[in-house]
């Protein structure tokens, strides 16, 4: 397999070519945040908060969002099969503990 990137002048990357998958683009915003990666015709469109986040990613009818508290840490994260995942945090933000689908995984 081969693989081949082009960059740009502060270190985006905007193509990627691989022998078996072809050639993927990517399109950023102002604040260097991937806002589309194309492969093969297949659009994925990231969206962000105005602390640079990412609230979803969408992939044809397929979405997946994530929340964030306060202070810009992932709390939960809904994918498109709905398997919610959240998470705790201590008071140094340190991440404690995690549910499934309301089940505890540690």
């Amino acid at each position: 397999m081969r693989l081949g990137y082009i960059y740009d002048y502060v270190g985006n990357r905007l193509t990627k070519t691989e022998s078996v998958e072809g050639v993927t683009t990517y399109i950023y915003d102002n604040n260097d945040r991937l806002l589309t990666e194309t492969t093969n015709g297949v659009v994925t469109v990231y969206e962000y908060d105005d602390n640079g986040n990412t609230l979803s990613r969408q992939q044809g009818s397929e979405e997946t969002v994530y929340e964030w508290n306060d202070e810009n840490l992932l709390v939960k994260v809904i994918p498109a099969d709905g398997q919610e995942v959240s998470y705790v945090y201590d008071a140094d933000g340190i991440r404690v503990a995690s549910t499934v689908d309301g089940v505890g995984t540690e």
